[in-house]
């Protein structure tokens, strides 16, 4: 009977090494899934790897200094199971708040049988978070708001990030306040108002406080200013903005002017490098008037012989003009005549001079296109 024990164990034995050897598998491959979809960090494979192939424990939960949202004390730290799904939330939360902050996401986030949540660093140097998956949803129940959540998360992350968790003795009123104020400007960043900033405060911050943590009235006037303050550089961040915009429309509609200028100039020059013959036209009136006069179209002067009178080498463009001479209109009367001002000058352009009597002896005399 022995012998057929022994070699029935003989027989099963490596049918039990291979059943657990592929669970491992298994398990590894798991993981390998949820590294590569990004739920865990390399960090957490190379920890969970160690475990099963070696049958470790990669952490020493035994920290020296540690900093905890409430002050509870925590005499014993013990990991509890946790599902993958809520690890990823927290650990979600926790990149997001990085994000904001523009701080690279070198921490590991843990369930842990504490009170709430906690900051700590391994002897090891490996920055950790740990949380109760539990406190986390009464919180969130209690607020109907996820931003609870993100108000912790935030407040130990601004331990790590003041040096908080380097420091002998832990938690102390000081530094809860500056994590305090580092949550309502984080959450601000991620869009939070200052409402829901507070709400996690105002649902289980201790009044009396204690002799590491403030009292609730002074930590959310902390998260109060965090917030603000990152409301005020945003208005200053699109002040500078909207300076920086007008400087460079100032500078854009500058240099369009000095290009229409030049392009002006370079046409007058043009232009002015350009000759045209002009008709000068007297059309008569109903008197019968002589008209003795001299013209100047820009620099050059002539007079008229005649009605119809053209003028050559006479410049393209915007010329001035000035009339002088007399008006004899026979027995109706004379009149010294006078004019001036500027016309444009086209290819063979037909200009007509045109008079007026505005006073006893006095006319005024143009130029005109019509």
């Amino acid at each position: 009977m022995i012998k057929k024990v022994a070699i029935l164990l003989i027989i099963l034995l490596p049918l039990v090494s291979f059943a657990q050897e592929e669970s491992k598998a298994d398990k590894l491959k798991e993981y390998k899934e949820l590294l590569d979809a990004g739920v865990i960090t390399q960090t957490d494979y190379d920890k969970l790897k160690n475990e099963i192939l070696f049958g470790k424990k990669s952490d020493n939960l035994t920290p020296k200094h540690y900093c905890s949202y409430t002050g509870e004390e925590i005499v014993k730290w013990e990991t509890i199971e946790y599902n993958f799904s809520e690890k990823s939330d927290a650990s979600s939360i926790v990149s997001e708040i990085l994000g904001a902050a523009g701080i690279a996401p070198n921490f590991i986030v843990r369930p842990m049988k504490i009170d709430n949540a906690a900051a700590t660093i391994l002897p090891g140097g490996q920055q950790m978070i740990y949380y109760n998956p539990g406190f986390f949803q009464r919180i969130k129940n209690a607020t109907e708001t996820n931003w609870a959540v993100y108000s912790v998360m935030a407040h130990e992350i601004g331990h790590h990030v003041n040096g908080h968790v380097l420091k002998a003795g832990g938690s102390r009123p000081h530094s809860e306040l500056e994590a305090d104020y580092y949550s309502g400007f984080i959450l601000y960043k991620l869009g939070a108002s200052l409402e829901q900033a507070k709400k996690c405060m105002n649902l289980i911050g201790s009044s009396s406080g204690s002799s590491s943590h403030p009292p609730k009235a002074e930590r959310l006037v902390s998260i109060t200013k965090g917030w603000k303050e990152a409301k005020a550089k945003d208005n200053r961040n699109d002040d500078n903005i909207e300076h920086e915009n007008k400087e460079k429309e100032d500078i854009r509609i500058k240099e369009q002017l000095e290009d229409e200028k030049r392009k002006e100039e370079l046409l007058k020059e043009e232009l002015a490098s350009k000759k045209t013959s002009v008709t000068v036209v007297y059309r008569g009136d109903p008197k019968n008037c002589m008209l003795n006069i001299n013209i100047r179209i820009g620099n050059k002067t002539f007079t008229p012989t005649g009605s119809s009178f053209t003028v050559n080498n006479l410049p393209i463009g915007s010329t001035e003009y000035e009339i002088t001479g007399s008006i004899n209109c026979g027995a109706f009367g004379f009149c010294k005549s006078y004019g001036k001002g500027y016309i444009t000058l086209k290819e063979n352009d037909t200009l007509y001079v045109v008079w007026q009597n505005i006073n006893y002896g006095k006319c005024n005399i143009n130029l005109s296109h019509h």
